[in-house]
């Protein structure tokens, strides 16, 4: 955009501030670090009640991932509002992913183009090459026909060279990564369409209400955190590269934190430190509560009904229903005319006042509830009620066995998993129900109809995120990730990518004492 142009915005921007009454105060800038990430991938795939495309599912955790660990604006992932329609968006013809050596001391030379590195983590729900190759199996899109995540594991490099590519089709390679599904009257199906930014970012305010933060999630929370991570672990070059800023004052005057997460009283008085205590204050997860409203009330439902500018465009649409019936008999009669047209427009003006509301109370109810849970707290404790029992653990009654078995190999008892299976056949069994539950549609009436009595002990505790593997959540029982997950519902076979390079380790030769890394790289 020009430079006069943007000019001439600045200069309109009071003027409409005060016509408008825009709200000019300065927003609180909020950081969503790792425990909190953490909280919500754990929602994603455990907590949450609503019936999603098993696609989506699997594409929400990765662009979680992606955007934390490198800081990456979410535009760049999924198709921005500024590119609506254009189906830009991350591609796999963006994307390398390759079996290298994997040598002692691994190292890589400097190149102009900014390229990210992921390797395979010990961590399966921090993961983002398993979750990569799953989405990249269930859409067909290597060159060499892979339908399994044992065949790639199996490859070795050449004793030639010190890397094997693996190649995407000519139809994968110009799709996005990440793309959003449609109904196509026969069942929901995934689309060759880029996966918009509006609705990932209601996907994250929707985990985050279910984990009972007490402010909603923003995308670019994670960004910010990540940018404070990569200027104390980097150079201001180097960061100003990764999060693609010109200099440093971008990164000064918009993405420095509000709150600054050092204990300033041990630096002046020279007391112990207690950085750890400081950095769980600063938290955005500090104050979250899984008992905050998730939806509105029934008090609040009837007030929703009943509020005047909704019933007034209820009123406007009855009486243009009765026009048509008078002059066409039916509704479906009057369809192309003028008054079918006007019908049309009102009752979608409806669904958008209705849906607004519905947000507005849901906010109202969440705020609500934040701001006397402390006082409500207190009386019980000055009461004499000290010994408050813990909280009930949530129990999730999962439709698709493949999300059940995804959840146990995540967030399962671990040291159960150890004895059982190897770091890599736990990975393989996880990529293959990753890939079938790319293909399932989970229904609305299965959710609705959820009962306590048949739910499965699927059970959330606080979990300690440092570990290799997470631990504190009881394995659910009923289903085995070896079991067949069963039959798939097919969706449509796209194809999706983006400018990413991934590196992991591979399991030890049988014949050899080298081992191999699956790899892929990311340039945005």
């Amino acid at each position: 955009m020009d430079s006069s142009v943007l000019i001439d915005i600045r200069n309109w921007i009071p003027h409409l501030t005060m016509e408008l009454k825009l709200d000019d105060s300065d927003k609180v800038k909020k950081e969503m670090y790792v425990e909190d990430l953490y909280t919500v991938l754990y929602a994603l795939w455990a907590e949450d009640p609503k019936a999603l495309h098993g696609r989506l599912r699997v594409q929400t955790a990765l662009i979680l991932l992606l955007s934390a660990a490198t800081g990456t604006r979410p535009g760049a992932l999924v198709e921005s509002d500024a590119c609506r329609d254009s189906n830009k968006a991350l591609k796999y013809e963006d994307i390398t992913f390759m079996v290298v050596a994997n040598p002692a001391k691994p190292g890589c030379g400097k190149t102009r183009r900014k390229h990210f590195i992921f390797r395979e983590e010990d961590n399966l729900a921090f993961c983002v090459v398993s979750l990569l190759m799953a989405l990249a199996l269930d859409d067909n899109a290597f060159v060499d026909g892979f339908q399994t995540p044992q065949q790639i594991f199996g490859l070795r490099e050449s004793p030639h060279r010190k890397v094997l590519r693996l190649r995407w089709t000519k139809e994968a390679s110009r799709l996005p990564v990440f793309r959003d599904v449609c109904d196509t009257g026969s069942g929901i199906r995934v689309s060759t369409t880029a996966l918009r930014i509006g609705k990932y970012r209601q996907f994250f305010i929707c985990f985050g209400r279910v984990c009972g933060f007490e402010s909603s999630l923003e995308p670019y929370q994670i960004r910010r955190a990540s940018g404070q991570k990569l200027n104390a672990a980097l150079t201001p070059s180097e960061r100003n590269k990764i999060l693609g800023h010109s200099d440093g004052a971008i990164y000064d005057e918009f993405y420095a934190p509000n709150l600054i997460p050092k204990d300033l009283q041990s630096i002046y008085f020279g007391t112990t430190s207690q950085t750890t205590l400081i950095e769980a204050i600063s938290r955005i997860g500090l104050s979250r509560d899984k008992r905050a409203p998730t939806g509105i009330s029934s008090e609040k439902e009837f007030e929703l009904k009943n509020d005047p500018s909704l019933l007034e465009l209820k009123n406007r649409r009855e009486r243009c229903r009765a026009k048509m019936r008078g002059r066409y008999g039916t509704v479906k009669a009057s369809e192309g005319t003028k008054w079918y047209r006007k019908y049309i427009n009102i009752k979608a003006e409806e669904n958008k006042v209705r849906a607004s509301l519905s947000r507005t109370k849901l906010k109202e109810s969440i705020k609500s509830f934040h701001a006397n849970i402390d006082s409500i707290e207190i009386g019980k404790q000055l009461a004499g009620d000290l010994q408050e029992s813990p909280p009930s653990p949530r129990a999730v009654r999962f439709e698709l066995r493949e999300r059940e078995n995804v959840v146990n190999l995540l967030f399962g008892n671990q040291k159960q998993n150890a004895c059982r299976d190897s770091h890599r056949n736990a990975q393989s069994k996880l990529i293959n129900n990753l890939v079938l539950l790319c293909k399932k549609q989970e229904s609305r009436d299965f959710h609705k109809s959820c009962t306590k009595q048949n739910e499965r002990a699927c059970k959330y505790e606080n979990i300690d995120w440092t570990q290799q593997s997470p631990e504190g959540t009881e394995q659910a029982h009923g289903n085995n990730p070896d079991q067949d997950p069963g039959s798939p519902r097919v969706a449509d076979k796209d194809t999706a990518s983006s400018s990413l390079e991934l590196c992991g380790e591979g399991e030890d030769d049988a014949h050899s004492n080298k081992s191999t890394a699956s790899c892929a790289r990311l340039s945005p």
